[in-house]
């Protein structure tokens, strides 16, 4: 190897540190996740070895454990991580904490995990806050059957009425969208639809919610206090989304969180738009926001 080996490790090093630092080019917005690069070990070594022929065993184990030290270092990666639903990754639900009564961890329709802990007292109904954010789609892939009845269907009218078969027959996002799958067939079966007009509204609905999910794709990044300029004021109780209502209810000064939020704690059937009606916000979109309390 000789001389030549500094200058291959040096671009190993690099090519180490990119890989930890963007990560996977996936689209939704999950924090503590340190799997996203694991699949990229292998390649690297490949890589190294092209470039620096035959390396001796104790070299490649010195190596081995440089790579494995890298992509374990929260000290190279964000506090948010861009991955798919498959590489999700958490030491435990109780890692995200519930912000509506009566739900637990991942399946509460509002959700928080903490980044950085914060300091003082908790505000008060009423205290004026101010906030740093970025808020971006998840998608609603993860919507389980209670999801879709509480945030979409209940949303369709004239078809509220089906909620309970729709529970009964554990009708998730997946099976909603699979075309094969959820048919007007099947809603006259499975869930006793017996005029077509209700079939053919609910699959049109369907149908939406599916385009909406190519269109407006996870990851999408639709606000930011830092593409604004500045930072959001508000008194709590009036003034912000439900969601961030309740997030920063339970946030400390300096508390920097991920919040997680479903269409009927944001923006709901109609979604957000601008004034010359650009559509911001898709119809019952999931997002995600990522918050710090200034004061």
């Amino acid at each position: 190897m000789g001389g030549g080996f500094l200058p291959g490790f040096m671009w190993l090093f690099f090519l180490v540190i990119d890989c930890a630092v963007d990560g996977c080019s996936e689209s939704v917005y999950v924090p503590g996740v340190t799997i996203e690069i694991n699949y990229s070990i292998t390649s690297l070594i490949t890589a190294y070895m092209s470039f620096e022929g035959v390396i001796a065993d104790h070299m490649m184990q010195l190596f081995i454990y440089f790579i494995l030290l890298i992509a374990s270092c929260d000290a190279f990666a964000p506090s948010s991580r861009l991955i798919t639903k498959s590489t999700m990754l958490f030491e435990s639900s109780e890692d995200w904490i519930p912000l509506v009564k009566d739900s637990a961890g991942v399946s509460s329709p509002v959700r928080k995990f903490i980044l950085i802990e914060g300091i003082g007292e908790l505000p008060s109904d009423g205290s004026s806050v101010e906030i740093e954010y970025t808020g971006s789609l998840v998608g609603e892939a993860d919507w389980s059957s209670k999801d879709i009845c509480e945030c979409w269907l209940s949303q369709l009218q004239g078809l509220e009425h089906l909620s309970e078969r729709f529970l009964l027959n554990n009708i998730d996002f997946s099976m909603l969208c699979d075309e094969n799958v959820f048919t007007e067939e099947y809603c006259a079966t499975a869930l006793g639809i017996i005029k077509k007009i209700e079939a053919k509204k609910l699959i049109m609905a369907r149908n939406r919610l599916k385009k909406s999910q190519i269109e407006y794709p996870a990851g999408t990044v639709f606000d930011s206090s830092a593409k604004r300029g500045k930072n959001f004021s508000f008194k709590l109780g009036k003034g912000a989304i439900r969601a961030i209502d309740l997030a920063v209810r339970s946030m400390r000064e300096g508390e920097k969180a991920i919040v997680v939020c479903r269409a009927d704690y944001g923006y709901d059937a109609e979604g957000l738009r601008s004034r010359d009606g650009t559509v911001i916000v898709p119809p019952f979109a999931t997002m995600n926001f990522e918050l710090k309390r200034i004061c």
